[in-house]
């Protein structure tokens, strides 16, 4: 069984994104990007990312995920 999955979360200069740090390969050599809902269709990842409220878009790239929220409220 593979060992548990950790991840870092970070603020970026802009405050509505965040990015999550995972310690191994989300997206090997590759990215996708997900502007809405709609479009993460086949990436059952960012589908669950985009079932949190006010998810605008989805970066997977390697073995980082950055999300961008809409709304007035900081991330936690």
């Amino acid at each position: 069984m593979d060992k548990d999955i950790a991840i870092t979360g970070e603020p970026t200069v802009n405050p509505a994104t965040c990015k999550f740090t995972v310690d191994r390969p989300v997206y090997p050599e590759g990215s996708a990007y997900f502007g809405n809902r709609e479009s993460a269709e086949l990436s059952p990842l960012a589908q669950k990312i985009f079932e949190i409220p006010e998810i605008d878009n989805v970066l997977i790239a390697e073995n980082q995920i950055t999300v961008t929220k809409s709304g007035i409220d900081p991330w936690p």
